[in-house]
């Protein structure tokens, strides 16, 4: 089984549901998605949140400063429930041939 961790701050919200997507293709039952938030803007982190939810991941919000990726992996990968990890960003797409 497999944490899908991505990070996100301030970006995109149709880059995210591309991702979340690519990920829904490929990915095994019981796998699961996180998606972790370092302090978006309203009303993007609304849309962030919604977004997440309606695609079955898991929503962590943990505002910071400054925006680094590897704080917002290392967030979202303490929240994993499963021992394998896929650390990625919401620009990052999956082939649906590529299945784990």
């Amino acid at each position: 089984m497999f944490s899908f961790c991505i990070g996100h701050k301030n970006w995109h919200r149709d880059h995210l549901l591309r991702c979340l997507l690519s990920i829904d293709r490929m990915r095994a039952p019981g796998d699961e998605v996180i998606v972790c938030d370092l302090g978006s803007g309203r009303p993007l982190l609304e849309e962030v949140f919604s977004t997440a939810s309606r695609r079955g991941a898991r929503f962590v919000y943990s505002p910071a400063g400054d925006w680094s990726r590897a704080e917002a992996l290392n967030r979202a990968a303490s929240q994993a429930r499963e021992p394998w990890l896929v650390l990625t960003d919401v620009d990052s797409l999956f082939p649906s041939h590529w299945c784990l």
